[in-house]
Parts: C-alpha cells; sequence; structure tokens
C-alpha cells in the first residue's frame, strides 16, 4: 500500500469529512434514519465479546411485621447471559482509472477543489452508511425474531447467528386467524399478549409493527369496530382510522404506544443487489422499555499499528476508515472497517407476535364427540383438556378447561396459549384409538 494520489486533500478533509458524515448518520440532515442508533447505547467491548444479559427479577412489596419479629427470606432474581464474538464488518470501494482520469480532467480546470473532494470521499461515505444499514439489518431482525442472521444469502462473509435468548412463553400466536384475513382479532391477540405478560411482573409499553401488518391492522374489522366502542359512534361509519386516532385508541386502551417500522435495505452479492426487509414482516413485538439493549463495538488492531502510507479516520468511535493507493491497475481504494454488533438486552421483558401462524382455529372440529382435531390429527378431548391445564402453569392468563367445553371453546384457549404452554399442552395429548 502507498500513499494516495491526492494525500494533500485527504490530509486536508478527512477529518472534517470524518465529522460531517457523524452527523448525517445521526439524523442531524434527515437524511437516513437508522432504528438501532434510536434504541441501543454505544458499549465498548474491551475483550472483543458481545454480553446480553437477561434479569429474571422483580420488586417484591416488603412484608409489614410486628417489632422483634423475623423477616422471612425472599426469592433472589436469577441472572442468564447470550455471548459471543463480536463480528467484523466491512466493505472496500475503489476509484478505477476512468474514474482517476476523470478527477484528473476536473483538476486541471481549476477552482474545481469543492467537487473533486465530493468525488473523491463518496466511497467513504457510502461505507459508513452501509456498516450502519447491516446494523439496522440485524437489530430488527432481532427485535422482530429474538435472533440476528446474517447468512450466505445476505452476506459475502461469514454467516453470523446470535440468539438473543427471549424465553419460549414470551412468543404468542393469533388467537384466530392471521391478521391478514378479514376475520383476524387483533384487539383479542394483544389483550392475550398484554394480559401475560402482566401476569409475569411486565407492563408493556410500546408496540413494533411493520408496516404492511400495520395497514391490515388499522382496516380490521375488530379493530374498527373497538375503535367506535370507544367514540361511541356506529360502526358503519367508520371507513379509515388515521394513524393519530388508531394511536389514540390503543394507548387509551392498552397503555401501548405504537411504533411503524418500514425500512427497507439493499444488498449486494456477486454484484447483484437486492432489497430486503428487515424485520420479519407479520411479526408484532411488545417492550416494556425503548431502552433495549447496546451497540457494542471492539477496536480494530489496525488502530494502534496503522500501516505506512495509509491515511486513517475513525467516524463514530468505531468505523474506521482507510484510503490508499494500489497498482496493477491503479486504484484509489477506500476501506471501512468495524467490529460492532446490535446486542438486546432485558430480553424477558420483550414478547413477540407471529400474526401469520396458523392457529388451533382453523382445523375443522365434529362438537359433542369424544375427539378433538388438533393440526389433522385427532386426539382424545379428555387429553386436550388435560393439556391445556397442564400448560397454565406458564400460561396464567388461560381460563381452566372443562370436559364440558365446546371445541371451539378449547381452539381459544388452545390459540392463547405461548410456545412454552403449546410445548407443555402438546405433551400431554393421546391420540384417538
Amino acid at each position: 500500500m502507498v500513499a494516495s494520489i491526492f494525500k494533500n486533500l485527504i490530509e486536508k478533509y478527512f477529518s472534517k469529512l470524518s465529522k460531517k458524515i457523524t452527523e448525517k448518520v445521526n439524523d442531524k440532515e434527515g437524511e437516513l434514519q437508522y432504528e438501532h442508533k434510536k434504541y441501543l447505547r454505544p458499549d465498548l467491548s474491551t475483550d472483543m465479546k458481545f454480553n446480553s444479559l437477561t434479569t429474571n427479577t422483580s420488586i417484591v412489596a416488603a412484608d409489614v411485621v410486628a417489632l422483634d419479629s423475623e423477616l422471612s427470606l425472599k426469592a433472589r432474581g436469577s441472572y442468564s447471559s447470550a455471548t459471543g464474538e463480536i463480528p467484523k464488518l466491512g466493505m472496500i470501494k475503489a476509484l478505477n482509472e476512468t474514474m482517476l482520469q476523470a478527477l484528473k480532467n476536473l483538476k486541471a480546470r481549476g477552482n474545481k477543489e469543492a467537487e473533486i473532494v465530493k468525488k473523491l470521499f463518496r466511497d467513504a461515505v457510502d461505507g459508513v452508511k452501509g456498516v450502519h444499514e447491516r446494523l439496522d439489518m440485524m437489530f430488527l431482525e432481532a427485535l422482530s425474531t429474538g435472533v440476528t442472521l446474517v447468512d450466505e444469502n445476505t452476506n459475502n462473509g461469514t454467516g453470523v447467528r446470535v440468539d438473543f435468548g427471549i424465553p419460549q412463553g414470551n412468543f404468542f400466536g393469533a388467537t384466530n386467524k392471521s391478521w391478514a384475513d378479514a376475520d383476524a382479532t387483533p384487539i383479542s391477540d394483544i389483550e392475550n399478549v398484554v394480559e401475560n405478560a402482566r401476569n409475569k411482573g411486565h407492563i408493556l409499553k410500546y408496540l413494533f409493527i411493520d408496516k404492511i401488518t400495520y395497514n391490515a391492522f388499522k382496516m380490521n374489522a375488530q379493530v374498527k369496530e373497538a375503535f367506535a366502542g370507544s367514540l361511541k359512534v356506529n360502526k358503519d361509519l367508520i371507513f379509515r382510522i388515521s394513524r393519530e386516532d388508531l394511536q389514540s385508541y390503543v394507548s387509551e386502551e392498552f397503555g401501548l404506544n405504537v411504533i411503524v417500522i418500514d425500512k427497507v435495505c439493499q444488498i449486494e452479492k456477486g454484484g447483484k443487489r437486492t432489497a430486503v426487509e428487515p424485520w420479519k414482516r407479520g411479526n408484532v413485538s411488545f417492550t416494556t422499555s425503548l431502552d433495549l439493549g447496546t451497540l457494542t463495538y471492539g477496536e480494530l488492531a489496525e488502530v494502534d499499528h496503522p500501516v505506512d502510507g495509509v491515511e486513517y479516520s475513525l467516524v463514530d468511535n468505531f468505523i474506521l476508515v482507510s484510503m490508499f493507493r494500489s497498482n496493477n491497475p491503479l486504484k484509489e481504494n477506500t476501506s471501512v472497517q468495524a467490529l460492532a454488533i446490535p446486542v438486546l438486552d432485558n430480553v424477558d421483558g420483550i414478547y413477540i407476535l407471529d400474526t401469520n401462524e396458523s392457529t388451533a382455529s382453523v382445523d375443522t372440529q365434529t362438537e359433542g364427540d369424544a375427539n378433538y382435531s388438533y393440526k389433522g390429527t385427532n386426539y382424545t378431548k379428555q387429553s386436550v383438556v388435560d393439556g391445556i391445564n397442564a400448560a397454565r402453569a406458564v400460561d396464567t392468563q388461560v381460563a381452566e378447561a372443562k370436559n364440558s367445553n365446546q371445541d371451539a371453546t378449547l381452539a381459544k384457549k388452545i390459540d392463547s396459549l405461548s410456545e412454552e404452554g403449546v410445548a407443555l399442552f402438546e405433551a400431554e395429548l393421546v391420540a384417538s384409538v
């Protein structure tokens, strides 16, 4: 590596440019908005590892006892964590001989320094934004699924998969039908999640939803009916609910602030660009806070061991931008590197509702017989009742099941179970002879 042809310009403008990139990335000029910057705190890792802390704790009211009486011992909260190596992110772009000749011609025309600088540093700007785009993809996927996965379809390097350990009891499906269905019951679905969370000591305050699912939600018949009821008007008079009105209703009814995620990212592999949605469409995530974790980053070795002839600049304290020249053929290279990963914390307070999930309600039942159809198989009704009641050990919001219940009633109870509850339920099932 040797010094850039434009060494003088780089020395003059590089540090100023880095500050400008930071301003734009931080939305001060309204260019791009990055969700991970809104909800994650920067955190330097000195050992190049990330640590996602889960705290299963709650504040327990103190006992009122008589003087000189013993105090009862309270259980301590438990802590667990997901740990791993911080992955490296980066890209490199180059100005080829044709582009360099164009810059040379521009320079020869005189008084064109500002234009030369803009073209020279364009790759640096794009590279920094590219790092933040990847971090946004990882964060939104993690928040919508509990797992961030960078695979061979969206990445040229090594795959990364991190499961942040959201409890299985915090995952739910729709209690009736997919929200894309006209007969879906999203209000009931939200009530089910909020009530379950409250029973575990979590007061949910924020609802994250993708734009497509949000559009289906606001056009849903049950939502319109509930909104009309809150206004004490005929539901037939409600044609379209504005975002402001719907936010007001959801906040009043459930204490939730609705945050709509409308994000599409561009990825490039093998020279081909593809648009991807990082948020899993149809998943709705609930949180108790907007303090969702950290953007954990490490320091690259090249920061302490710079290469001769290479010009460096640090953006946002963790993105290293370097510029240098290479030959055969002649190129001006811009490299952007970072050690960083979005990390979700306190995941026991994050709940995820899959509104696309097929439910027990879709199984065809014959009311009045001793069997119950579940996922295409007939089971004894008694085992289904026993399974629902076994699941109530973790899903306390579900009412007790009885043999006298209609199959349709049992279906609604099954649909209200969390993933953890479903596992307990299915363990009790006995196939009909």
